[in-house]
């Protein structure tokens, strides 16, 4: 595994993990998620090695955060559902990555 798709993935599971646990409402979790650490890899680099159907996926959630300016406004204009089917895809986009490198995926929770 990249050293990058090390990075996504800790930085996915971080934000699945702050969105499944956190006391905050749907809007505030999704907040949250994007400014502790998701952001930095939401636009990977077309040179980094990773499955096409994940850079896909990144670049699209990149698109969908950041269509009304920054995350934040972004978040606060989106309704509701959205709010929920974004925090759906984070949480989907983990899963794809923890599937596409599965041995590695567990060798990651050991460092938590």
């Amino acid at each position: 595994m990249s050293r990058y798709i090390c990075y996504v993935w800790e930085q996915l599971y971080g934000a699945t993990s702050f969105l499944a646990t956190s006391p905050l409402g749907p809007r505030e979790r999704l907040l949250g998620a994007m400014v502790s650490g998701l952001q930095e890899v939401l636009h990977p680099s077309p040179t980094e090695t990773i499955p096409l159907d994940i850079f896909e996926r990144l670049c699209s959630l990149e698109v969908q955060l950041t269509r009304s300016g920054s995350f934040k406004e972004t978040i606060e204009k989106m309704e509701d559902r959205e709010v929920e089917k974004t925090i759906g895809d984070i949480v989907g986009l983990f899963s794809m990555v923890a599937r596409a490198y599965p041995e590695e995926s567990k060798g990651q929770l050991s460092l938590r």
